[in-house]
């Protein structure tokens, strides 16, 4: 999503900004000239941000102070702002020779759960100097109840009340520590069902603090608004722990959009609060320090990980592949034949999920409950890429979505963006031998499509059906189109059981592997895209690909399956896509039924100047190909 998003000057942290009204807006400043005979008043602390339980007195003391001590004085103060005139202001009474008194704000009527602003100030002249900063007083006040909500149990299973466990994915979102699920405090406002506060959550608490860490000098909280359970966002909150980069702050995304009012930070970025638990999406939080970066803002919940679980009761655990929960056992060694990428991948082992006894021991009945929901998880290894997996559930034959796991990296990029999966479990199926998953190609925030196909992994058997006569190089495409192995030999058809569609020639250029191609059901068209066996040292390997392959607008040119002849007709071109060229376009067949003496096969020779032969041919425009060619690291 972002690097960063948003750089807070220490300035806007102030939870309330000093506002004088337009008619009190001095122009400029000065300070008390001693040679006045004024008192030069002044407010020691201009601005207070007071919550106040409703049991507290209805009454805040303010400190006003005085430069001019002589004699003794009764001030008062001119009111700007007072909600609702629930505020009682009386005169500040400096006894004499008192530099400092007392001025008393009574509030009686103020409701709980409402927010109160007072503003006062002195400008009588014979008070102040009209040049003073420090004449004006701000005062929000809110009176509020909150009440110990959570519990958790213990290792030995006892309840421990006013407490929720809480999953970090902040603070290791920058420093790469652990996400480490510890409990911490909760509250609830009592007037504001949803709304809640985390006392201290990175204190003592966090397993990665040392001390010292954290500032013990006061409470400091994390606001969680989740009054609308769809819409949970996070307000700017001090965690009171320094590293050494000054005190870290956590945000949420939704959070800084509100602030900002700006609905492109808030879009897709709620929170979720949900059977007893607060989650958030990806990336959707944020964590800053005030000494790094000018207080640069970067992204945090990289993994998905942030959890508040205030009811387990109403959430208890579930086990899912997410948290390494499954140990994984090997099914089949397979071919992934994907349908988007145009591509036949070998050797793509499929796993089953195996419960471990240590993660059932601390969380019983947790694999129950993941089978009650998605059966038996299911791992495909690297279809794509290396280091990129799949992975799904099975429940009564049915493919399963799992939790967390609905958009999955595939490690293949786009218009050089990363591409991820969405299975659809619709369109999906499973058997002991073929798997196909309907996949939807997507960017990692989902706004952007690239196209939806059915990917299938399959145990593969084949079927010997007969043998003939493969023909090099006939009936070339275009004058210029030459193949790079000439004449005829003998070969052998395969067809499997697991995928009737799919057949294999055997021998077959240079190919370990011989010539892989589809014979598809619905058009009869022969789509094909296979390694010869061929790699140039300053270009790399070379291909046989069908003309779809190398271009999409050549579908009508694909070959096709005569009955009458027993011919199968393969048009297509020898392509290195790394080099993103190709030798021309030809056609081939191979031709069931007696051979006649094959004719030696010769080897793959490079014609004339490599680097002319690597640019496209001047073909009529239905035959001008593609710049780049799909391939199993780009979607087309």
């Amino acid at each position: 999503m972002f690097k960063y998003v948003y750089s807070l000057l220490a300035g806007a942290l102030v939870l309330t900004a000093v506002s004088c009204s337009d008619e009190y807006d001095y122009e400029g400043r000065g300070t008390w000239d001693a040679d006045k005979d004024y008192a030069d008043i002044y407010f020691n602390i201009t601005d207070s941000v007071i919550e106040l339980d409703p049991a507290d007195p209805t009454t805040v003391i303010v400190t006003v102070k005085r430069r001019n001590a002589a004699g003794a004085l009764s001030v008062p103060f001119k009111v700007l702002k007072n909600t609702d005139e629930v505020y009682e202001v009386g005169n500040a009474e400096f006894e004499e020779g008192a530099e400092e008194t007392t001025l008393t704000i009574n509030f009686p009527q103020a409701a709980v759960g409402t927010t109160y602003n007072l503003q006062i100030m002195l400008d009588d002249p014979a008070f102040v100097s009209k040049y003073s900063s420090t004449a004006t007083y701000n005062l929000t006040l809110t009176r509020v109840k909150w009440n110990d909500v959570g519990f958790y149990y213990d290792e030995d299973g006892n309840k421990v009340e006013g407490y929720a466990m809480y999953t970090d994915d902040v603070v290791s979102a920058l420093f790469g520590v652990g996400n480490e699920t510890f409990p911490t405090r909760i509250q609830e406002r009592d007037d504001m069902p949803g709304y809640f506060r985390l006392i201290n959550t990175y204190g003592a608490n966090y397993p990665w603090n040392d001390p010292g860490d954290w500032d013990e000098s006061q409470d400091y909280y994390i606001f969680i608004n989740a009054t609308n359970p769809e819409e949970v966002y996070i307000p700017n909150c001090n965690l009171g722990v320094d590293w050494g980069y000054g005190f870290m702050h956590v945000y949420s995304m939704a959070g800084l959009g509100i602030d900002l009012e700006n609905n492109d930070y808030i879009e897709g970025n709620y929170g979720t609060y949900a059977n007893g638990k607060i989650t958030f999406p990806k990336d959707a939080l944020l964590f800053g320090m005030e000494g790094y970066r000018d207080f640069t803002l970067f992204n945090a919940n990289n993994s998905g990980a942030f959890c508040l679980v205030i009811d387990p009761d109403l959430d208890p655990y579930i086990a899912t592949p997410r948290n390494d929960d499954f140990a994984w056992e090997k099914v089949f060694d397979g071919a992934f034949i994907s349908e988007k990428l145009g591509t036949t991948k070998d050797g793509v082992a499929l796993y089953k999920g195996i419960a471990k006894e240590d993660v059932e021991a601390a969380s019983p009945g947790c694999y129950d409950r993941f089978a009650e929901l998605y059966g038996t998880p299911y791992l495909i290894e690297s279809p794509y890429v290396e280091g990129k997996n799949i992975i799904f559930g099975v429940l009564d034959g049915q493919v399963k979505v799992i939790e967390g796991l609905e958009n999955q990296d595939l490690g293949i990029k786009a218009v050089g963006d990363d591409v991820y999966g969405v299975i659809g479990a619709g369109g999906s199926s499973f058997t002991d031998a073929v798997i196909k998953l309907k996949i939807t190609f997507q960017n990692k925030k989902g706004d952007i499509e690239y196209g939806t196909a059915v990917e299938t992994l399959a145990n593969l058997t084949w079927t010997e059906i007969g043998t003939g006569v493969y023909t090099y190089g006939v009936e070339a495409l275009s004058e210029e189109a030459e193949s790079y192995y000439e004449g005829t030999e003998d070969a052998t058809l395969y067809q499997c059981n697991e995928l009737p569609e799919q057949y294999i020639l055997k021998p077959w250029a240079k190919s370990e592997e011989g010539l892989k191609f589809t014979l598809s059901a619905e058009d009869g068209k022969i789509r094909f895209y296979q390694f010869t066996g061929e790699a140039f040292e300053s270009y790399g390997d070379v291909y046989f690909v069908d003309l779809e392959a190398y271009n999409p607008e050549y579908t009508e040119y694909l070959g096709e399956y005569d009955e009458e002849t027993k011919t199968y007709e393969f048009c297509g071109s020898y392509y290195i896509p790394s080099a993103g060229g190709g030798f021309g376009l030809i056609s081939e067949t191979f031709v069931m039924g007696d051979a006649p003496e094959a004719m030696p096969r010769k080897a793959f020779q490079k014609k004339g100047n490599m680097k002319s032969l690597l640019k496209p041919y001047q073909l009529p425009s239905r035959f001008q190909p593609r710049p780049a060619l799909k391939n199993a690291s780009t979607v087309r």
